[in-house]
């Protein structure tokens, strides 16, 4: 017989309140915990239960028995994994729960948690079966902060095993519920039989359907009572904050940081924030929940979110709230180094991760669905605890019917990361007719690794070119509107539910056209700690200085000046001749001093001047760039922010005058004032908006963060590359790419190349190439 339809009966309307807490904010944050009865002694286990009886299945293809729990007049549940009617009350005494099989393709297991008027009883819990629509449950988002430290509950009067964290989360839960109100949770970790690959394949099918299903999605997050009170003082105030516009503007047009906010109110609230509060919200946005890949589906595809910390409940809105006014105050950067612990670093902020998933999250409560490759890109900050996950976690929010056919062929967990990966890469490839899915492709290219794969299991950091959402979103078309000429050899031509499956050793064949070599590269671009400053002086000496030419910063220039002007001052009662030019004794001890490339530099200031020296000025402005009606100087700072500006588009001419060159100047002067300089927010009596210097250091971070500027060798074009790119290294564009690629000719198998990833080439990314008369190539590819 079907479980019994009292279940839905007893619990259709039941939602219990949740435990009285003293903020009313909080009083908000209600989750639907299900049932409620005076029939339950909670004192003794086997007293919990009235009856058990078996009964027989009457529906046709349904002959398994199914063990009935009858916990009431009015409430019955199907028992389908191993029971013990009066068990030890030690749970090390008893025998070890075993998981029982799944009966029907739309049943899941619940986990009802029995209440406690102790909040220090131990668990006691009962493992049911039963349909998605059928009762009313929770769905508990859960990761394990020390993994390998095990506890024993009672599950169905046996011993079942789970981690520590998550016996804490389901104590929590119960522990918020009034008294003499069970709970029914669906936690993936003890719902799914772990160690049968089967079962978790077939709940992944499935988890679309469980979290849209689910009344509430809980995230619990640990904490203690005392940081939850200092944690949630700060975000219910910033939540409040947001709610006034006066407040929201202000912070997008960087009016507000972290100095001015304690001088704000809200009606008689002060939006200062405590350094305890500040430590410990730094601790909780640091917790490795945020970056999980699931994510992208416990909390995208859920009804509503609450998150659990110290056993205390906020609204997932209250904190997108606070991550989004962090994001704006610069949290990562604006508090100081004693809100950072030993063991984190700034980078372990996580408040980002917010905003990308309540970004999708909207989307796709609005019925948005996307791309396979557009969730691969936009998840890439996100840790995946199994290589597989990368790709499965995302699956129930694809649009497209042929991905969802491509991802669900390769549903198997016993499958290899490589051949899932490159099955992924190469199906992709030939159904959307482009190479979109080789920009996912940023790997270090040593290795016997396929190098026109992309290793998916890792967080990836780099800065992405171009989009992920199919040809007519295209931001660059450097190949115009050709299509991909691939062949894939060494296959052998199998199908896995009419997917082609591809063996590891195959390699591809591309057509398209090789431009030029590059000759060289500069340092890497790492992190936005001091803005470009590192690496700026490095690539613009390399790139844009040609012809013994070199760049001096501010500090350098001003200090070769006074010395010129004090030399000269020195000696000007005595002169003489060298090669016919008369130069004072001074000003030839100078020469003699300095290199000829910062003499050379001196003769373009204004010596008699005592203006500030704007190292700008020793720059060439007026050198024609190899491509276009531009010159080398317009290529340069076009190709740091990827010729975009802030919105996206092709930046003006102006930018150069009005962003670049004060960004120039800031970061060319000492560390202070490069400081000062980069300081988001509005100069004082400003009313133009945000300052450009950050706003152009923010466009630079965005495009060119793990990034090298490179210059080719014959033609002279400028670029970012791949941080593995090498002098020798062949910039190509390659049919049915968005952008360019480069690829190095290998050494053990000649002839052929290895992809070493997308780039920028400045006056490349708009079907140039195909206007040069090259000669096209074929590219073996392994």
């Amino acid at each position: 017989m079907r479980q019994s339809r009292t279940v839905k009966q007893a619990l259709k309307n039941l939602f219990p309140r949740s435990r009285a807490k003293s903020n009313a904010a909080e009083a908000k944050a209600k989750i639907p915990i299900s049932g409620s009865s005076t029939t339950l002694n909670c004192s003794v286990y086997s007293e919990k239960f009235e009856t058990l009886s078996k009964t027989l299945s009457t529906e046709p293809n349904r002959s398994d028995k199914y063990s009935v729990l009858k916990l009431n007049d009015t409430l019955s549940v199907s028992i389908g994994d191993s029971f013990e009617e009066s068990p030890d009350g030690r749970v090390e005494k008893t025998d070890e729960f075993e998981y029982g099989n799944i009966r029907h393709p739309k049943l899941i297991r619940l986990l009802l948690i029995l209440p406690s008027s102790d909040q220090t009883e131990a668990l006691e819990t009962i493992m049911f079966h039963a349909e998605l629509d059928e009762v009313p449950f929770q769905a508990l988002s859960h990761t394990s902060v020390e993994k390998g430290r095990i506890t024993l509950m009672h599950c169905n009067g046996h011993s079942l095993a789970v981690e520590e964290s998550l016996y804490r989360a389901l104590k929590d839960i119960r522990n918020l519920a009034e008294p003499h109100t069970f709970s029914i949770v669906w936690a993936e970790a003890v719902c799914i039989n772990q160690s049968d690959i089967k079962d978790r394949e077939d709940h992944l099918r499935l988890v679309r359907d469980i979290f849209t299903s689910a009344h509430v999605t809980l995230a619990h997050l640990g904490g203690t009572e005392d940081q939850s009170a200092k944690v949630f003082q700060t975000i219910d105030m910033l939540h409040e904050a947001c709610k006034i516009d006066e407040f929201r503007e202000r912070l997008e047009q960087d009016e507000i940081d972290m100095s001015s906010l304690e001088h704000l109110c809200i009606e008689d609230t002060k939006l200062d924030i405590p350094f305890e509060n500040r430590l410990e919200l730094t601790r909780l946005f640091s917790h490795h929940w945020f970056e999980r890949i699931w994510n992208w589906q416990e909390v995208g595809l859920a009804r509503k979110v609450c998150l659990m910390y110290g056993g205390a409940l906020r609204p997932w809105g209250y904190f997108a709230d606070a991550a989004w006014c962090m994001y704006q105050l610069r949290w990562e950067t604006s508090v100081g180094d004693e809100c950072i612990e030993e063991d984190m670093s700034r980078e372990d902020l996580k408040h980002y991760h917010i905003l990308h998933l309540d970004e999708h999250r909207d989307g796709a409560l609005k019925g948005k669905t996307y791309s396979l490759l557009s969730l691969l890109t936009e998840s890439r900050h996100f840790a995946a605890a199994h290589p597989l996950d990368r790709v499965f976690a995302l699956y129930s929010h694809l649009g497209n019917s042929r991905e969802r056919d491509i991802v669900q062929a390769f549903f198997d967990y016993d499958l290899p990361r490589l051949a899932m990966y490159l099955n992924i890469t190469l199906n992709c490839i030939l159904s959307h007719r482009t190479l979109d899915a080789l920009q996912l492709a940023h790997n270090n290219i040593t290795g016997e690794w396929p190098s026109f794969v992309p290793d998916l299991s890792r967080k990836d950091g780099m800065r992405m070119l171009g989009s992920r959402n199919g040809r007519r979103t295209w931001e660059y078309q450097a190949s115009g509107d050709t299509a991909p000429q691939m062949a894939v050899l060494n296959s052998w031509g199998q199908t896995r539910e009419g997917i082609p499956y591809f063996n590891d050793d195959v390699y591809i064949s591309l057509k398209g056209l090789t431009v030029d070599e590059i000759s060289i590269v500069g340092t890497e671009m790492k992190g936005p700690t001091l803005g470009a400053a590192p690496y700026l002086a490095d690539w613009v000496n390399k790139i844009l200085m040609l012809n013994g030419e070199r760049f001096y910063t501010t500090p350098e220039l001003k200090r070769a000046k006074e010395m010129l002007q004090a030399s000269m001052k020195k000696g000007h009662n005595g002169t003489s001749k060298t090669n016919g030019a008369v130069t004072t004794n001074g000003e030839s001890r100078v020469r003699n001093t300095f290199s000829p490339s910062l003499i050379e530099a001196l003769k373009k200031l204004d010596l008699d001047s005592n203006e500030e020296v704007e190292p700008m000025a020793v720059l060439p402005k007026d050198r024609p760039y190899p491509v276009g009606n531009t010159t080398d100087f317009d290529a340069f700072w076009r190709t740091l922010i990827k010729n975009r500006d802030e919105n996206g588009c092709v930046p003006a001419a102006s930018m150069a005058v009005t962003h670049f060159q004060p960004w120039f100047k800031a970061m060319s002067n000492t560390v202070s004032h490069m400081l000062e300089a980069l300081a988001h927010g509005q100069s004082e009596g400003s009313s133009t908006g945000p300052r450009a210097e950050p706003l152009f250091n923010d466009l630079v971070h965005m495009s060119c963060n793990g990034t090298r500027m490179v210059r080719t060798a014959q033609m002279g074009l400028i670029g970012t590359v791949p941080r593995t790119t090498k002098p020798g290294d062949l910039v190509c564009v390659l049919y049915g790419g968005q952008t360019p690629f480069i690829l190095r000719k290998s050494e053990r198998r000649p002839g052929m190349f290895r992809l070493v990833g997308d780039c920028y080439v400045h006056s490349l990314m708009d079907g140039e190439a195909l206007r040069m008369g090259l000669e096209e190539h074929k590219f073996e590819i392994y």
